[in-house]
């Protein structure tokens, strides 16, 4: 039996644009900040939603698309894992805090994704790191 299991499911906005850098080896890397909404009931039954926002990290190719397809406003669906990012502050002051190394990621806006094809012709594959969108859930989740 596995020790642990590390794997996130995101659905969720980009609060600002895609940050797309290169490593001195070449590998592209973007940084994305994403909303992701919690609602949940009350005790009086009244919905309540929270705003979560979650650092993402994307590498390799999937961070091209990202970086070019994506923009602020984007919706998007991402699996990955938890990572802790670590760093020291100005003030000389340790800091961290998880953030998403997203394994793989769906642009669900088609629009910014891939352009519209003209009628009567195919669509263009969709952008490198993407597939089709999940089906939108009807009614109650399973769990």
């Amino acid at each position: 039996m596995a020790n642990g299991f590390n794997q996130v499911i995101l659905l969720g906005n980009l609060v600002r644009e895609p940050d797309l850098r290169r490593t001195g080896t070449g590998l592209s890397v973007c940084t994305l900040r994403l909303a992701v909404d919690d609602v949940r009931r009350s005790r009086s039954g009244e919905p309540v939603t929270e705003t979560l926002f979650i650092d993402v990290v994307v590498a390799g190719p999937q961070a091209d698309a990202a970086g070019t397809a994506l923009s602020k406003g984007s919706r998007v669906f991402l699996q990955g894992r938890l990572q802790m990012n670590e760093w020291t502050g100005r003030d000389g002051a340790r800091h961290s805090a998880p953030r998403v190394v997203a394994q793989r990621i769906d642009f669900l806006d088609a629009r910014r994704a891939a352009p519209a094809a003209p009628s009567g012709e195919a669509a263009p594959p969709p952008a490198a790191g993407s597939a089709p969108a999940p089906a939108a859930p009807s009614g109650d989740l399973p769990f």
